[in-house]
């Protein structure tokens, strides 16, 4: 998937891990287009799941986490998260 560079600095801006649920990290991700997409911290690239918020299994493995659940943002999250 190619993104803008807006949108890798936007994805980049936010909190990762938001949080932890049971011990996991929650990754804050953006509905893109049928995906959600995230800037992975440990890789340094955008990585992209389902749409839909959940449990996953890390694509990478550079050190950071096997799973995590995603939270997907919807606009008004956003516009919370980056003060907008």
């Amino acid at each position: 998937m190619i993104i803008s560079k807006e949108l890798a600095n936007l994805l980049k801006s936010l909190p990762q891990p938001e949080s932890y649920h049971n011990g996991i990290p929650v990754i804050l991700a953006l509905s893109l287009g049928g995906v959600s997409v995230f800037w992975c911290n440990h890789c340094k690239q955008v990585h992209s799941h389902g749409s839909m918020s959940g449990h996953r299994i890390a694509h990478c493995f550079h050190k950071g986490y096997s799973n995590y659940y995603l939270k997907v943002l919807t606009s008004d999250d956003l516009k919370q998260e980056v003060n907008l």
